[in-house]
């Protein structure tokens, strides 16, 4: 009988936003997790949005599996990070980098006691992210947290969301556009029985 642990169950939301053939695709599940083989990615730490009249731009911060080290966390960035949507378009004002949430340092003993259980927002009629808030969920108190609407919610708008333990992203990034199309990676493990 075999030692390895069974993964857990994977499941990835519709894809919101603008997809074609020619943006580039990504998904931290396989680059970082080594999904389908494993699954590495104990939890996401971090995440910084960047926008104005849309989402531009996420900054993820994974805290990996040890193996049987503790690892520094990985910082991923999809879309766009800087003050231009194109770099032969001058904007008027820059673009707001809006800090999400930080949860403690990898060392402190709350580090796995809280989890990101949903993502939702509004696309705009281009079908753009126009917003996008998050929820987390902390175990020791029970206590949930949105924090959002980063970006601007359009109005009228049309609603996305998803909801359950979200481990990792995928999408489509462009580069002089940023961001065009996020999809939320869930996980269904049993080894904690809350989530």
């Amino acid at each position: 009988m075999s030692s390895e642990p069974l993964l857990s169950s994977i499941s990835q939301t519709h894809s919101v936003g603008v997809n074609q053939q020619n943006f580039q695709s990504f998904n931290d599940l396989v680059r970082l997790g080594g999904f389908p083989v494993t699954q590495g990615i104990q939890r996401i730490s971090k995440v910084q949005v960047w926008g104005r009249d849309r989402v531009e731009g996420i900054e993820v911060t994974y805290i990996l599996k040890p193996d049987p080290f503790p690892q520094a966390p990985h910082v991923l960035i999809h879309g766009l990070k800087s003050g231009h949507a194109h770099p032969a378009i001058p904007i008027n004002g820059r673009t707001r980098r809006c800090f999400l949430y930080s949860l403690p340092p990898l060392i402190a003993l709350s580090t796995d006691r809280q989890f990101l259980v949903g993502v939702y927002g509004q696309r705009n009629a281009a079908n753009n992210i126009g917003s996008i808030s998050f929820v987390i969920f902390e175990e020791d108190s029970g206590r949930v947290e949105v924090q959002g609407p980063f970006g601007s919610p359009p109005k009228p708008g049309t609603a996305y969301g998803t909801f359950g333990p979200i481990v990792a992203f995928a999408g489509t990034e462009e580069s002089a556009f940023g961001l065009c199309a996020l999809s939320m990676i869930k996980i269904d493990s049993h080894a904690n029985s809350l989530l």
